[in-house]
């Protein structure tokens, strides 16, 4: 699944390129795509609509909650490993043809999923915020402990030939973290590692499809951006922002 996704990042550079060659061709082929992305919007306001969320006052991701967001993670690993991996041989038009089909599948999928189990798309980043941030934190870095878990969050940014061509997406899901919130995400983690260790593969399709949801819903438009964990009520414990990633502007809290 992460080769597929390997070169994500170039995919409207090459959607450009080939729409100044091709012309009207090029745009029958994507038209099919935009029109996935219109549904797929309307599915994400629905779902957030649905089931409105509202972080935990106390800024604490709840147990039970994450259980339900691990059983979703794996639903979406399982949809992205159909894809497999696009041939290069195809040339540069087909691979991008191929990453916009399959992106608005992925978003629409993991739609159902959530919907299934009573969880927005908002619910779903906020949960993804908080364990990316967490695992991306030097706290958790530092501990030997959670080097499996970690090794999956960091792997995401890294593609097989040793390059961080896709650090600025994991940074967009990372979440900043207080001190009092690693240390409670990191005994919820340890607890459920094994479910996590086989569905965290599926984060490396969350930097490009939480982009492309970004403020689909009207509310998301008007007061926030869904992508990352808004800031909670100033603690005593200091805040950390993901590791390597001090410099990367966040979003404002809504």
């Amino acid at each position: 699944m992460k080769k597929f996704l390997i070169g994500c990042g170039v995919v409207v550079v090459l959607i450009v390129g080939v729409a100044v060659i091709g012309g009207v061709f090029v745009f029958r082929q994507f038209k099919g795509v935009g029109e996935r992305f219109k549904n797929l919007a309307v599915q994400v306001e629905a779902i957030d609509r649905q089931f409105p969320f509202t972080p935990p006052a106390d800024r604490l991701l709840k147990e039970d909650r994450l259980v339900v967001w691990l059983g979703v993670l794996k639903q979406h690993r399982q949809d992205g490993d159909q894809f497999g991996k696009p041939d290069p041989r195809q040339g540069g038009f087909k691979m991008a043809q191929a990453m916009m089909t399959a992106f608005p599948r992925l978003g629409e999928q993991l739609t159902q999923h959530l919907k299934a189990v009573a969880m927005s798309m908002e619910e779903y980043r906020w949960i993804l915020g908080q364990v990316v941030g967490t695992l991306h934190s030097g706290d958790a870095q530092a501990d030997a402990s959670l080097k499996p878990m970690v090794s999956v969050i960091e792997s995401q940014a890294v593609t097989p030939q040793g390059d961080r061509r896709m650090d600025n997406q994991l940074a967009m899901l990372a979440a900043p973290v207080t001190s009092q919130q690693i240390t409670h995400n990191v005994q919820l983690l340890k607890k459920h590692e094994k479910e996590f260790l086989a569905a965290g593969s599926a984060i490396s399709m969350d930097g490009m499809l939480m982009g492309m949801t970004q403020g689909m819903s009207a509310r998301g438009r008007a007061s926030r951006s869904p992508v990352v964990l808004p800031s909670a009520p100033a603690p005593a414990a200091a805040t950390h922002a993901p590791a390597r990633l001090a410099a990367t502007p966040m979003p404002a809290a809504r």
